[in-house]
């Protein structure tokens, strides 16, 4: 393998690259392409798929020369200035990683980060935009994992400096207050910070403590009790009414899924005579769940002369109808025509849908040659494989092994190739040598869904 091709595998957190590095007799060959991705954000979105801490750890263990990386890091960190913020996060996680495994040096340089930021701040040296992308609250977080007296010098330093300047807006530490207070209790956290200045907690209460934040949100345990099923009647009058266009969508979902032949007839006859769009549109929605039960092609005629959002439905409801199968993949194939145009609308999703819901083998060759074939950005290439692994997810066939393969390649996102490897175990088409990786990529998701079907293949 070549350098070019382990760090392009390694930056999109592939286990191959693992795998690699295992049975590789020089792995320090390699040593500058992983100290690339160590120190740097080459996550797709790492909002998303988060760092990749615990997968370059490994990468680096596999090389034997953990020093060698331990320096570079801290040099980085120590040296570099206005670095991304996502890059201080996946190295500071790297240099925990490094303090677990006994390195005192990670630890002795952790905390000195710390005490510097801190100095920087109550000596005002640090430039308040600069501090809420230097990386300090997932320092604060991680620290404060790892030994409670860093969350008692966090509130008590960043407290006081709330006090002495109360109109600062200078940084957020509300995802690291509200996570602590969770994992710990409340309680608890208050009894840590006893010998702290009151005026000063409250301070820090006042900037970051949200009862409504997400991680305090109680979900009920029970299932909500089920809604009752509208009456026909009920439904036209739901429609005809002043309620919310959300609520109208939920009571046609609802009717649809528990009505009658003869009822759905009367609602597919009313929705093709409607005049108002957006009422039509509601009703139209009724046949994504249930077959539309009059013949297809009036809804052919619809498309022909509809706006893109009624197109868009369209193409859902055409995925449940039996007749006209080769004029639906027609028009589905005249919309990916259009592609690169519109790769990431969601008309193209729905087309996607529909094609792929009658699609047989050469259908799918078609489709993977559209991928080969159009020019696409990044951003487009990732909401069209995206898209095309939602569909084969909806309609599994063996025939998709071709072209899940072929995506499952190409996509740097961790986050979406989780689902990718569940859309070709779906399809029935997720090899023996795919699965092995999987079971080493950067997302730790992938890896345990990849060791659960390995360990029931075997």
């Amino acid at each position: 393998m070549t350098k070019s091709e382990f760090r392009q595998l390694l930056e999109s957190g592939y286990g191959s690259a693992l795998i690699f590095l295992k049975n590789c007799n020089a792995p320090m060959e390699y040593a500058r392409q992983i100290e690339y991705c160590c120190t740097h954000n080459t996550c797709f979105d790492m909002q998303c798929e988060g760092d990749r801490a615990d997968y370059l750890f490994e990468a680096i263990c596999l090389t034997g020369q953990e020093s060698y990386f331990l320096e570079s890091i801290m040099r980085r960190l120590e040296y570099e200035r206005n670095l991304d913020d996502w890059e201080c996060q996946q190295m500071i996680s790297i240099l925990v990683l490094y303090r677990r495994k006994g390195y005192s040096g990670a630890a002795e340089f952790l905390d000195r980060l710390y005490e510097r930021k801190l100095s920087e701040l109550s000596t005002g040296k640090m430039h308040p935009n600069r501090f809420r992308r230097d990386g300090f609250e997932n320092l604060c977080t991680v620290l404060s994992d790892e030994d409670e007296s860093y969350f008692v010098r966090t509130v008590k330093n960043v407290g006081k400096y709330l006090t002495e300047y109360p109109n600062s807006d200078m940084f957020s530490l509300e995802y690291f207050y509200m996570r602590f207070l969770r994992d710990k209790g409340k309680e608890y956290s208050r009894k840590l910070l006893k010998d702290v200045p009151r005026e000063y907690v409250r301070a820090f209460d006042n900037a970051f403590y949200d009862p409504e934040h997400f991680l305090f949100r109680r979900y009920p345990k029970n299932k909500p009790a089920k809604r009752p099923r509208p009456s026909f009647d009920r439904l036209m009058e739901c429609l005809n009414g002043d309620e919310d266009i959300r609520k109208k969508q939920l009571m046609t979902r609802l009717f649809a899924k528990a009505a009658d032949e003869a009822d759905l007839k009367r609602l597919a006859e009313l929705m093709l005579s409607e005049k108002d769009g957006e009422k039509q549109l509601i009703m139209l929605g009724a046949f994504i769940f249930r077959p539309f039960p009059l013949d297809s092609g009036k809804l052919f005629r619809m498309y022909d002369s509809g706006s893109e959002e009624l197109r868009e439905k369209l193409f859902y409801v055409m995925c449940k109808i039996s007749d006209n199968e080769e004029l639906v993949k027609k028009y589905a194939a005249e919309e990916l025509s259009k592609l690169p145009e519109n790769a990431d609308s969601e008309l193209m999703a729905a087309a996607l849908d529909a094609y792929i819901s009658k699609a047989k083998g050469e259908d799918v060759k078609y489709l993977l040659s559209v991928l080969e074939n159009a020019v696409f950005d990044e951003g487009q290439l990732h909401m069209l494989y995206r898209d095309i692994e939602k569909a084969f997810r909806r309609y599994p066939t063996r025939k998709a092994k071709e072209i899940l393969a072929y995506i499952y390649s190409r996509m740097s996102c961790t986050f979406c190739r989780y689902y990718v490897i569940k859309a070709m175990s779906k399809c029935r088409c997720l090899s023996d040598k795919i699965l092995e990786e999987a079971c080493y990529d950067a997302n730790p998701d992938t890896r345990a869904y990849a060791e659960k079907l390995l360990a029931r293949r075997k």
